[in-house]
């Protein structure tokens, strides 16, 4: 009985501990529910992907306006911890950005990527009120100590890269967001999933395939080596100030030229501005480079067909065969391979013929005579008295007496408050419809 006696105390200790354990745990549970309990639920949750590096933290608080919940990655790495509390940082200073009677939830979710040995990857994404109010992406190169910029891309490749990314992005010329879409240098809104590269322009994020566009590289890339050939020209739209609305759109017809496109080129750079060469085909393989050069510094190249026939004397396939040649004599001297705005040799045209063709045609409402007169003094009069906004001027490259007079024009114009666009600018800015087999004078 002694031993029967001594066995039920302890048997009752054992019994009372684990009661005890379970009333600590129910109260536990109890403690982390009425921690949470004030809130919502889809602020709680986040995907359960793409989050392969880092320690999942999360940062709470509640004030009169809003309820906030960021979660985010806690890495190893303190520059790229720095910019994450920097985002964080900013979220809490700035949303919410609407005020309403219920307090508005904010709510931050992540992706992470352990790229490889060099690379890390974040992507930071900003709900108010469950619409996705801003996203924040970084590439963190671990051999450097910093952020992945465009600058790994060749400077004179940033204009061939936001042409790719126009062209991709389904989006009409005269959307809003079109114009946006431009890859600038120095910019670090990069983001890597796997091998895929994320360029973030105007809070979204475009991919831009390096992997087949090797050219473009300045330097080796996730192990992708750059290549050195030559990349195509391009011409970009929207290359104006849009708060100014009074533009004149200057042509130069019958190039190119292997000095006067350049001295051309020149007065333009001095008042900021850009013109329209309407070259002849048969005269581009002898002067690619000054072709070249034309995109290069964003003028808008323009066919004025191979040879310079009057297309009322010529056949609707005659015509045809002028544009098409032309164009593939700019393709091969440049790698440009778009559809070239056309001027009608001596500014010929029957309506109904242009209908047939997949372009739009340029003539002119100002004609400064500089084919007809060698006085450049005569050549700025003409064209001052006779200039309007909206006004395309016919000049010609080939002639040493229009380039002399053009600084006369543009000096004068500037103080006017002119700007210089391309044709195709002046009707994008002008609100014209551009239809192919159209023929336009002016854009008032």
């Amino acid at each position: 009985m002694a031993y029967v006696t001594r066995r039920r105390p302890r048997v009752f200790r054992i019994l009372l501990l684990i009661m005890l354990l379970a009333c600590m745990s129910v109260g536990t549970v109890f403690a982390f529910k009425k921690i949470f309990q004030n809130y919502p639920e889809s602020l709680m949750k986040v995907s359960e992907t793409d989050k392969d590096y880092g320690k999942h933290k999360y940062v709470r608080k509640k004030t009169d306006e809003a309820i906030y919940f960021l979660h985010y990655p806690q890495t190893n790495i303190d520059g790229l911890n720095d910019y994450i509390q920097g985002v964080m940082d900013d979220t809490l200073a700035t949303l919410p950005t609407q005020a309403l009677e219920t307090a508005v939830e904010v709510k931050q979710d992540y992706a992470i990527h352990h790229i490889n040995d060099r690379y890390v990857s974040v992507k930071l994404e900003t709900f108010e009120n469950q619409d996705l109010f801003k996203t924040d992406v970084r590439i963190f190169d671990v051999d450097t100590q910093k952020f992945v910029s465009t600058d790994i891309f060749k400077t004179d490749a940033l204009r061939y890269m936001t042409s790719i990314l126009r062209k991709e992005s389904g989006l009409d010329i005269k959307d809003v967001g079109f114009k946006n879409i431009i890859v600038e240098a120095n910019n670090p809104n990069l983001y890597l999933e796997k091998d895929t590269l994320y360029i973030q322009i105007d809070n979204t994020l475009r991919v831009f395939d390096y992997k087949n566009n090797t050219d473009t590289l300045n330097e080796t890339f996730n192990e992708v080596n750059a290549t050195n050939n030559a990349l195509p020209s391009v011409y970009l739209d929207y290359q104006y100030d849009e708060t100014n609305p009074k533009m004149v759109a200057f042509t130069f017809d019958d190039g190119p030229h292997y000095l006067y496109g350049k001295e051309i080129m020149d007065i333009f750079d001095k008042y900021e501005g850009r013109a329209t060469f309407f070259i002849q085909g048969y005269r581009v393989a002898d002067h690619a480079d000054e072709v070249i050069a034309m995109f290069d510094r964003n003028h808008q190249v323009g066919s004025h067909a191979y040879n310079h026939p009057n297309f009322n004397s010529i056949s609707i396939e005659a015509i045809q065969q002028q544009l098409d040649d032309t164009e593939k004599a700019v393709k091969d001297a440049t790698g440009y391979d778009e559809p070239l705005f056309v001027r009608p040799p001596y500014g010929a045209y029957e309506k109904e013929k242009m209908k047939n063709f997949d372009v739009p045609f340029i003539n002119w409402d100002v004609d400064t005579e500089d084919w007809l007169v060698s006085d450049s003094e005569r050549i700025c009069s003409i064209a001052l008295r006779d200039i309007s906004d909206g006004s395309i001027v016919l000049m010609h490259e080939i002639y040493e007496s229009s380039y002399q007079a053009l600084d006369c024009i543009l000096s004068e114009l500037s103080k006017q408050g002119y700007q210089f666009v391309s044709v195709k600018d002046l009707l994008l800015a002008k609100d014209v419809d551009i239809v192919n087999g159209e023929v336009y004078f002016e854009a008032y």
